[in-house]
This record gives C-alpha cells, sequence and structure tokens, in this order.
C-alpha cells in the first residue's frame, strides 16, 4: 500500500472514531423514544414521542416559536406520570415568550383541561357530586352565593365558589375566588367571565379534595393573570438545551 493511500487511510479512520465518540445532542437521543401508557378513564393505550407532539399537537408561543425538544420530553413524562391523554385534550403545553428576542428566555408549562380534572373525579369510588357558582353583590349591595354562572344584569360579578363531596370526607370542601384576581377582561373572560371564574373555582376545589390525583394540576384559567405572582405553583419548564430541571 502506498503511504499516500495509507495517510488517506488514518484519516478516514480518524475522522470515524471522532464521529463516533461526539455526544449524541439530546433531541439525537430522544426523538425516536416512545413512551406507551393508559391514560386515566380510558380503555386503549397511547404512544407518546417528540416526533409524533410535534406532527400532532405541534405546541407554539404565540408568536410561533417552536418548543424545543426537552420541554417536549418533560410534557412527556409529566403526561405519563399523571396519565393525561393530551391527544383527547387533557393537557397541552403552552409557551410564555420572553420579553427580548432570545428563545432561551422562554417559558413553558403543563396545563390541564377541567375534563381531566373531571376524569380523575369520575373515576374516584368516593367522589359524590360536585356544586358550583357564582357569588355576586346584589342592587340592594347584599352578597349572595347563585347556583351556576347566571347573573343579571344589575349584579356585580364578585367571584365563584365550588363544593366537591366526598364520601369518606366528615366535611365537605368548598373553595371561593375572587373574580378580579384572575380576570384578565380579555378572550373567554371579556365573553363569558361567569363561566370562567366558575371552572376556576371548581379546578380548585377538586384538586383540594383528591390532592393525590389532581395535585400539581392547573387550568390555564388560573394561571393567565398569575402566573407571574405565584410561579411556583406551575410546572415551569426550563429551556436550557439538555435540561430537565425545574426553572428554580
Amino acid at each position: 500500500m502506498s503511504q499516500t493511500a495509507t495517510k488517506e487511510r488514518t484519516q478516514t479512520d480518524q475522522q470515524q472514531f471522532a464521529t463516533s465518540n461526539t455526544p449524541a445532542t439530546f433531541g439525537e437521543k430522544t426523538q425516536g423514544r416512545e413512551f406507551v401508557y393508559t391514560p386515566i378513564g380510558a380503555a386503549d393505550s397511547i404512544n407518546l414521542s417528540i416526533k409524533m407532539i410535534r406532527l400532532v399537537l405541534n405546541p407554539r408561543t404565540k408568536s410561533g416559536r417552536q418548543a424545543p425538544d426537552d420541554q417536549i420530553m418533560k410534557f412527556i413524562l409529566l403526561c405519563q406520570a399523571r396519565r393525561l391523554n393530551p391527544f383527547e385534550s387533557d393537557a397541552y403545553l403552552l409557551g410564555y415568550e420572553s420579553t427580548g428576542k432570545d428563545e432561551d428566555g422562554d417559558q413553558w408549562s403543563l396545563i390541564t383541561s377541567i375534563y381531566a380534572f373531571l376524569k380523575r373525579a369520575e373515576v374516584n369510588p368516593e367522589y359524590e357530586g360536585m356544586e358550583s357558582g357564582v357569588i355576586v353583590r346584589t342592587p340592594a349591595g347584599a352578597i349572595e352565593d347563585h347556583i351556576g354562572d347566571f347573573l343579571l344584569d344589575d349584579e356585580i360579578l364578585l367571584g365563584g365558589w365550588a363544593t366537591v363531596h366526598r364520601s369518606d370526607r366528615k366535611f365537605q370542601n368548598k373553595k371561593r375566588v375572587e373574580f378580579k384576581r384572575y380576570s384578565t377582561a380579555k378572550s373567554r373572560w371579556a365573553k363569558d367571565p361567569a363561566g370562567m371564574i366558575c371552572k376556576v373555582a371548581e379546578c380548585q376545589a377538586l384538586r383540594d379534595t383528591f390532592p393525590t390525583t389532581m395535585g400539581g394540576m392547573y387550568v390555564a384559567e388560573e394561571m393567565e393573570n398569575i402566573r407571574t405572582i405565584e410561579p411556583t405553583q406551575v410546572n415551569v419548564l426550563p429551556t436550557k438545551s439538555g435540561s430537565l430541571k425545574p426553572k428554580p
């Protein structure tokens, strides 16, 4: 073998060795990994992967920034741990953009729907139903609890309430929430304020009644206006590449 051929062979071997010893990126290591489990209330199992989440749900921020692989993987792991079905809107990955242009400053949160709460309550044998409604101030100045989200035009909406009944508890669990604390006065909050505050009260009452199966789960309506006030109550996911640790 000539010296030229030998030199070329050595260079090729060195390149292959360097390639084989290059650490795989987070995306390369997890892109094809699948997680199989059966969500609560479902009869069949589902398969989750980063590729599947991007293809079907395609989580993005308001301006269109895509969720990085490590955020999607954490979302998948949380869905599996809590047996949530993102394909039935039990949960979704919500992105909050940073004030700058740096995508690493974005925050990503796993947000659940009210139906995920109700599914968990429904399969619990101790669950005996829930009542909910609105808290209003009447024209006469009295503060009253109304059943349901109906109120008159001359009544002022102050908040929402919900009561959950559990057979193995001596006392029922009732939550009362303040309207101005959660309302953004935008979107659904502007169109259906009574329904929105009822939903917040229901989720809080259910979560407090069944902390084992619902602890750490939050709906978007709870977080829209208080995300910066109580960031420790939501699973905020850091966007530092490769990191799966919650942001302190």
